[in-house]
């Protein structure tokens, strides 16, 4: 089904660019199963259960001219071992060679033709382990499903129910023309909505006119200081590139929930 971004799941896609990638990686270390898990299994896992997150068989199309955001669509030439991959370090891996492998992965941008997101299986690691690495655009889930292709792969029993036979009919695609004409449909159908966010707009410019100038006076200011170059000292205060580094810190989940509890936090907050 033809459906058009969100306007916070446009700016991710329309904002990304080689240094700044705006996807979410996930992690995942794990055991290795007594059976093996090979990679034509987890291929065979993911195709089974991607019908319980459709939008990863579908891609980004954008709208000629800019007319509106752009709309998702199925990819008619969705290729599962395109985005389940397979990767492997010199047995047996050690941990900090899987970190200088995740940061290569990292800084690879994703096809913006295709569905996006990826997925790799890491095997040679040492002490009996696998890696799964997944990457999703950050258009493609939200704070709150930000595992959801993790979540789909693991099973919370050891017996999972079965999954129904995936029936999947890829739509066509709507062309070119169909998306201008949807646009211009979509100006059409709610011109006074846009006409009022323009007038409430211009009616917060007159009534905070003394706030505007205050703000725009701090913002002079700031100009300054980063012109003067008295930006703090730090790593983080320097050009950003595409190239990645990837590194861990350890904690306790336990900790994390004496904070959550003792400030009422949300799960995805914490604090």
């Amino acid at each position: 089904m033809v459906t058009r971004l969100s306007a916070s799941d446009a700016s991710f896609y329309q904002l990304e660019n080689t240094a700044t990638p705006m996807y979410v990686g996930l992690l995942l270390i794990l055991r290795r199963p007594r059976a093996g898990l090979s990679y034509e299994a987890l291929l065979e896992t993911v195709e089974q259960r991607l019908p319980q997150i459709p939008r990863y068989r579908q891609k980004v199309q954008e709208v000629k001219l800019g007319l509106a955001r752009p709309v998702w669509i199925d990819d008619r030439d969705f290729d599962i071992t395109y985005h389940v991959r397979r990767s492997a370090l010199p047995s047996p891996g050690s941990d900090e060679q899987l970190h200088e492998l995740i940061a290569r992965l990292a800084a690879r941008p994703l096809d913006k033709s295709r569905p996006l997101w990826e997925m790799y299986l890491v095997e040679g690691l040492e002490k009996n382990r696998i890696a799964l690495y997944t990457k999703s655009h950050q258009a493609l889930i939200n704070g709150v499903t930000a595992l959801a292709i993790g979540h789909v792969i693991a099973d919370r029993t050891r017996r999972p129910p079965a999954f129904p036979e995936d029936i999947w009919v890829r739509e066509r695609d709507p062309g070119t023309t169909r998306l201008l004409l949807r646009a211009v449909g979509d100006w059409l159908v709610r011109p006074g909505a846009q006409l009022q966010a323009v007038g409430s707009a211009v009616a917060g410019l007159v009534t905070n006119s003394g706030q505007l100038v205050e703000t725009g006076r701090k913002v002079l200011d700031i100009a300054r200081t980063v012109a003067r170059g008295t930006a703090p000292s730090s790593p983080l205060n320097a050009t950003v590139s595409r190239n990645r580094r990837f590194t861990v810190a350890r904690a306790s989940l336990d900790d994390y929930r004496t904070v959550r509890a003792r400030y009422d936090c949300d799960s995805t907050t914490w604090c």
